[in-house]
């Protein structure tokens, strides 16, 4: 099986080496090994995908890394299969499509996988995302974890992130959902998310189980709580698997959406900064690339 590497090299807590030695172990020197760069370039790693035209293209990395690398796979109008190997800090792509967070398992459960099509959503300005796009206090939770916090620190910095970012919580604004010529609802809210994949089964929990890449649509979900009691509550229920049988989670599906807000709200893509918006589109690409799963996804 024809395989090319993209690896982050900075991502995570493993080192360059360590990284290389992994895949040389676990693919043989017959893997064609390239790096992302600082500057997001693709010139490192892409002419190569277009020589050896792949059955895999292996992303050794985090969520943002994948994100970066299909993005520009589908801006060059190529399609291979991608993998993630998780490199990175969340890894929630990896973990979503059934895969170990550890790099290693993944690495033996990826070589058994299989291949499926995913939706994917994309921004009013052509962003694109797979996981889903956080507005509000959850962009300014992913914002306070930089990269240097999360390297050091893993998840106890996307907890720090959450300390910082509660005013949003306290301070709810008012916020526009609208599909078409219809207003769906107007709503009270310091949290949305609009997503496309989510799912982790991990401490008993079984997290965005009602979320699907694969049905044309995403799902838009905001947390309609007035204090920071009522949040912590409805943050229990949505990662209990109950959201939509809680008061307090209004959630639709929809293939395109505008969310209209009272003031600028910040936005982030599968963890990208898109800067502080008044007003945002979303719709959803369906059946627009192809991942490597678990022999256990479902879907």
């Amino acid at each position: 099986m024809r395989t090319v590497a993209v690896v982050n090299p900075v991502s995570g807590r493993l080192s360059p080496e360590e990284k290389r030695d992994l895949l040389i172990r676990e693919w043989g020197r017959d893997l064609r090994l390239t790096e992302t760069s600082a500057d997001d370039s693709v010139e490192t790693w892409l002419p190569v995908v277009r020589e050896e035209r792949p059955d895999v293209v292996l992303v050794g990395g985090g969520d943002g890394t994948v994100r970066h690398v299909v993005a520009a796979l589908r801006t060059a109008g190529e399609r291979f299969p991608v993998a993630h190997l998780p490199f990175g800090t969340a890894n929630l792509i990896a973990r979503s499509l059934g895969f170990s967070g550890d790099a290693e398992e993944a690495a033996e459960e990826i070589r058994r996988g299989k291949t499926r099509s995913f939706d994917l959503g994309e921004v009013d300005d052509g962003s694109l995302f797979i996981l889903a796009a956080s507005l509000g206090m959850p962009a300014e939770l992913l914002d306070g974890a930089e990269r240097t916090s999360k390297d050091k620190l893993g998840f106890v910095a996307y907890l720090y992130g959450g300390i910082r970012s509660l005013e949003r919580v306290a301070r709810p604004g008012k916020v526009r959902v609208i599909s078409g010529d219809e207003k769906l609802a107007e709503l009270q809210t310091g949290a949305l998310f609009v997503a496309n994949l989510l799912r982790l089964e991990e401490f008993a929990l079984d997290i965005g189980k009602s979320i699907t890449p694969h049905d044309g649509r995403l799902t838009i979900a905001a947390i309609t709580t007035e204090n920071l009691l009522e949040f912590a509550w409805t943050a229990i229920e949505f990662i209990s698997g109950r959201e939509k049988q809680s008061e307090r989670i209004w959630i639709r599906s929809f293939d395109e959406i505008e969310i209209v807000f009272g003031e600028p709200w910040r936005i982030q893509v599968d963890g990208e900064e898109l800067g502080s918006r008044d007003r945002v589109e979303f719709r959803t690409l369906k059946d627009a690339f192809d991942f490597v799963v678990s022999e256990s996804y479902e879907g």
